[in-house]
C-alpha cells in the first residue's frame, strides 16, 4: 500500500548517493508524529530505530 501525505519541512533537501532526500530531522518529526497520530506497529518500529543512533539526526 502507497500512502501519500502532505507534510510541512523545515529543513532543504540533503544530498544522498540516490539525490536528494528529507533531511534527517524531518524525517525524525514525521516518524514520531506518525507514532502519536496512528500508533501503528510499524511507527513503534521507526522510533526504535531513530532512537537507536548513534548521533542525534540533527548532528
Amino acid at each position: 500500500m502507497v500512502e501519500l501525505i502532505a507534510e510541512f519541512l523545515y529543513h532543504a533537501p540533503v544530498s544522498s548517493a540516490f539525490g536528494p532526500v528529507l533531511h534527517p530531522d524531518d524525517v525524525a518529526a514525521g516518524r514520531t508524529a506518525a507514532l502519536d497520530g496512528q500508533a501503528e506497529v510499524r511507527d513503534a518500529i521507526d522510533n526504535d530505530g531513530l532512537l537507536r543512533l548513534d548521533t542525534p539526526a540533527s548532528a
